[in-house]
């Protein structure tokens, strides 16, 4: 019998916990996450706060200035709050605060992508300074540039920004340059909303921009932008602008004062690529309203004008290494309202027109430098024109033409080394207006007229300028009716002509010679009367002001202009005037001449000369027939003695 022994088991070791490692690296991991974004919540603000201040001072000299910055590595939300920055004292920016709330789906999307970035209480403050330097353009050009530049890349950074907002913005521009406008511009209060920006292929967003200039003009901007490719569509509207805002903008400084009010809308759209950039306007629309240029009291008013439709396009392109643009300008058509045009010394507008129209479309031709204006009709026009006792023809604006002849020699003082101008030809087909009521009151003369009379004309022309300036007008059709002259104090005319009627024709107006047409002039009826003193039409049209007859010394042989240096008028001739049923009236009044009698002369009237001439008839008579009878009777007694 074989006895058994038993061996005890053994323990088995516990099994091997193969997670607990991973974990561990996980846990170390998330603990230097936590760590580091952590620090972050520490360095992001001090960044903000000491190291952008002291970098910026050190490389540019400007100061830059930030009350407080907080940012939450977990929520990844950033706020900066009352940060300023100045040049030499004077503020170039500041805001109130700045929350930007960034977002973990950055890490799904490949893109640095924030939720909402919000901008409150911004200021940008620009100014020139006497020189005629933008202190933002020395900002930036005194930033540290690379040595050695980047190539470019097509490649373009993938940001995705979601609901940006700026609210209650203020944009100044301020000019310190001598007789320039000290506030330029001023865009308060400014909001701008943008719905989404994204460098991602084909990634829209929309945007919309309210602004208000100086209380009064709205500025309204909204549509669509990408930026890979660059594009951007949209509708712009600009209210209530005044014009005078618009010359302190541009800093036009213009002889004339300029006022009205202007309101502006279209749509636009522009895109950007490596070799082109477009941009263009559609369906525009400019109204002017209570348009006035005055000038001390001469003053060109209208109560609107209106250009529309406004479609215009620009490219560049580069093609080949060679560059080329292009313009285009639709046809718009032009409409203005109530035009008035005053002088100082008349009582009554020297000029008042209904309506100003163009009929068919403006067509401009930029490349080819061309104006085509098919037809322009005048509607409801009034003039009113005065001489002065100098002859002197009242026209606005009188003062600007020394001042314009003075600028003419200096513009052509400093351009004289300049290219040749470029000449533009401006066609005029038509220009017509129907009935249009005239009247000249004339000064110059010893007895002052008043003419009037109803003007029917239609005109055309063709313009060129540049180095060979030409003015060619033609007539189609031109007549004065219903004309009539009479003396100022007097109400009955002196002088009637049914119609003055030209025969089409065209001349050259800056040509030495200008041959007029054959003239009809159709049942004239003139009333003049003769007196003591002549014929009352000569009297009339004496100068007002004596002036002396005396022939004036001839100037010496040193002063005596060169023939070069005078400047003929041109000469004037007239084909013809045919006058067709026309009638003189002349009226004689008592008249007293003189009569050689004897050594001296005897005044005498003539009714008196009629009746003393019949008496003397009369007298012969009588003493013819007593001598006849005295012979009868005598010769008997000569007979018988």
């Amino acid at each position: 019998m074989v006895a058994s022994v038993s061996t005890p088991a053994l323990p088995t070791p516990p099994p091997t916990i193969r997670w607990r490692r991973p974990l561990r690296f996980a846990l170390i991991a998330l603990v230097l996450v936590g760590v580091l974004l952590g620090a972050c919540a520490l360095v992001v603000p001090y960044l903000i706060k000491t190291t952008a201040p002291n970098w910026l001072k050190e490389k540019t000299g400007r100061i830059l200035t930030v009350r407080d910055a907080a940012f939450n590595p977990f929520t990844l939300h950033l706020r900066v709050d009352d940060a300023a920055l100045s040049d030499a004292g004077k503020p170039l920016a500041r805001f109130s605060a700045l929350a930007i709330k960034g977002s973990w789906s950055s890490l799904t999307q490949l893109a640095w992508t924030a939720e909402s970035i919000t901008l409150t209480k911004p200021e940008i403050s620009a100014r020139i300074a006497a020189d005629g330097s933008l202190d933002w353009v020395r900002f930036l050009d005194s930033l540290p540039k690379e040595v050695a530049p980047k190539p470019p890349s097509d490649e373009v950074p993938r940001i995705l920004l979601h609901n940006i907002s700026v609210t209650n913005a203020d944009v100044r521009l301020t000019d310190e340059r001598a007789g320039a406008s000290e506030k330029r511009l001023e865009l308060t209060p400014l909001a701008f909303k943008l719905d989404k920006l994204s460098t991602l292929p084909r990634d829209r967003g929309d945007y919309s921009l309210n602004a208000t200039l100086n209380d009064q003009t709205r500025v309204q901007w909204k549509g669509r932008v990408g930026l890979n490719p660059v594009e951007s569509s949209g509708d712009i509207v600009v209210t209530n602008l005044p014009l005078t805002r618009v010359q302190s903008i541009a800093n036009l400084q213009l002889p004339i004062n300029i006022a009205g009010t202007a309101n502006f809308r279209t749509n636009y759209s522009a895109a950007a690529g490596t070799d082109f950039v477009a941009a263009g306007i559609g369906d525009g629309v400019l109204e002017v309203n209570d348009v006035r240029a005055t000038q001390g009291k001469d003053e060109v008013s209208a109560k609107s004008v209106k250009l529309s439709p406004l479609s215009a396009s620009w490219a560049k392109t580069k093609a080949e290494g060679r560059e080329q643009q292009v313009y285009a300008l639709l046809p718009l058509i032009a409409v203005v309202q109530g035009l008035s045009v005053k002088v100082d010394a008349q009582a009554e507008p020297l000029l008042s027109v209904a309506q100003v129209t163009t009929v068919k479309p403006i067509a401009v031709d930029l490349n080819a430098r061309t104006v085509d204006v098919s037809q322009i009709a005048i509607v409801g026009l009034q003039g009113n024109f005065s001489r002065d006792k100098t002859g002197r023809l009242l026209l606005p604006f009188a003062g600007l033409s020394a001042s314009d002849a003075a600028s003419n020699r200096t513009l052509k003082a400093t351009t004289s080394a300049s290219p040749v101008e470029k000449s533009w030809l401006i066609k005029l087909t038509e220009i017509a207006t129907n009935k249009a009521d005239l009247v000249l009151r004339d000064q110059s003369v010893a007895v002052p007229q008043t003419l009037a009379a109803k003007l029917d004309l239609a005109l055309g022309a063709a313009i060129v300028t540049g180095a060979k300036k030409s003015v060619i007008v033609s007539g189609k059709r031109m007549s004065l009716s219903d004309v009539t002259m009479h003396d100022e104090a007097a109400t009955n005319a002196w002088l009637t002509v049914k119609e003055f009627r030209a025969l089409p024709f065209e001349i050259d107006a800056l040509g030495a010679k200008i041959d007029l047409p054959k003239i009809d002039v159709i049942s004239p009826v003139v009333n003049l009367m003769l007196d003591k003193s002549g014929i009352d039409a000569a009297r009339k049209f004496a100068p007002a002001i004596a002036t002396d007859l005396a022939p004036a010394p001839f100037p010496a042989a040193a002063a005596r202009p060169s023939p070069t240096a005078v400047t003929s008028a041109p000469k004037i001739s007239v084909a013809g005037i045919n006058i067709n049923g026309g009638r003189v009236s002349l009226t004689v009044l008592k008249l007293t001449v003189r009569v050689r009698l004897a050594p001296q002369q005897t005044p005498y009237s003539a009714a008196a000369a009629l009746c003393r001439r019949h008496s003397n008839s009369t007298q012969n008579a009588m003493m013819a027939k007593q001598n006849s009878v005295s012979k009868k009777s005598r010769s008997p007694r000569s007979r018988r003695t």
